[in-house]
Order: structure tokens, then sequence, then C-alpha cells
């Protein structure tokens, strides 16, 4: 297993970042570019979602000079129990890339809703802010329709007298 040390300043770095708002599929990415061990960065994924780590299977050390042992012959049955923890360790791990993707999706996938919502918020905000607008050019509107009527009226009045004024200079004029 890599250092526990180095995955929990990894989960610490992850912590952080998600904080910052960056998604976790991006920060593997940076980490696996920048070239820390993959298994290291699996084991600080694991750690960041409280998941234990997987233990590795220890290597077997060589000492001195090994023995050749004639290989054992077939018996006919159908599988040997190597054979089938190979395959089960093969399956694990085609699951676990599958899971690796599908993680990968869902996390993209959950950035894109979240950007979808902020944008649906925002225009929404403005739609308010809009709408406020028009009530209040609405109101600005009526005010100024009497206000026309005010000075239609008074231009009426005025156009009346101007008429009378006339009427009295032709009939002082007739005299």
């Amino acid at each position: 297993m890599a250092s526990s040390a180095g995955s929990r300043r990894l989960v610490a770095w992850f912590k952080k970042s998600v904080r910052e708002g960056y998604p976790i599929n991006r920060c593997v990415e940076v980490l696996l570019d920048n070239g820390y061990d993959p298994v290291m960065v699996r084991e600080a994924v694991e750690l960041y979602h409280g998941v234990r780590p997987r233990k590795e299977k220890a290597e077997k050390k060589k000492t001195g000079k090994s023995k050749k042992m004639p290989a054992k012959k077939s018996t006919g049955k159908k599988g040997s129990s190597m054979s089938g923890t190979s395959a089960l360790s093969g399956a694990i791990q085609d699951l676990e890339s599958e899971l690796m993707k599908l993680g990968k999706k869902k996390h993209e996938i959950e950035d894109a809703v979240a950007s979808v919502s902020a944008e649906v918020a925002y225009s929404q905000a403005r739609e308010r802010e809009f709408q406020q607008k028009i009530s209040a050019l609405i109101a600005e509107e009526g005010s100024l329709k009497n206000r026309e009527k005010n000075l239609q009226a008074r231009l009426d009045r005025v156009g009346d007298k101007m008429a009378k004024v006339a009427k009295i200079r032709a009939e002082m004029g007739d005299v």
C-alpha cells in the first residue's frame, strides 16, 4: 500500500479543492498529470469518500536461488482456483474502471446541472428585475397620460380665450 501519510495529504488537498468548487474528477486528472502514483490517488479518493482503502497483496520477495519445479499436469477440471481468482480480480478491475467512468460521468452531469441551475436562477432574477422595471414604466405612463390630458384641457381653454379675444377685436374693429 502507498504511504498513508501521502494519501492523507492528498485527501486534505481534495477537500480544499472541492470546497473551492473543483470537481473531484478534475482533481484526479490534475494529480495524475503531475505524476502522482495512480494507486496513491485511488487511495486518496477512497479516503475522501470515507471508503477504507483496499489492501494490495504484498509481493513475495525472492531470496537466493529458486528451485525449478516441473509444471503441474492438468487434472481435467474445468478451472483451477488460480484461474478463478484471476478471473475474479480481472472482473473486479473491470467493475472498478467502469465505476470510475460512471463516477466521472456523474460528476460531469452534476456540474452541468449545477451550471444550468445557476443560469436558471440568474434568468429568474433578471426576469423579476425586468418585471419591476415594466411596472414602474406602466405607472409612469399613467402619470404622463394624466398630465397630457390636463395640458390638452389647458390648451383648449387657451384656444377658447384666444377665439373670444379675436371675436372681441373683430367687433371693436367694426365699431
